[in-house]
């Protein structure tokens, strides 16, 4: 079962552009990300100065997610 869902989001990552991370559920624990209910995706935004501005999760569109990072470094 858990090598199935490495395989697949293996699977997942090679077919989108971009950095993608993977962590164990212990991982995320110890994260503590601020709003994360196991959704994936799961994206935190943070601003130039290193803070936390946004976290997003699911994915309404690329316009959508290009005017939140425009917004959280200021552009």
């Amino acid at each position: 079962m858990v090598l199935t869902m490495i395989l697949a989001a293996l699977e997942m990552n090679a077919q989108h552009s971009g950095e993608h991370f993977m962590f164990l559920q212990n991982e995320i624990k110890e994260m503590d990300v601020p709003g994360y209910s196991g959704a994936i995706p799961h994206y935190l935004i943070y601003g130039r100065d290193g803070k936390l501005v946004k976290h997003i999760t699911g994915w309404s569109n690329l316009e959508n997610m290009k005017q939140e990072l425009d917004k959280a470094l200021g552009d």
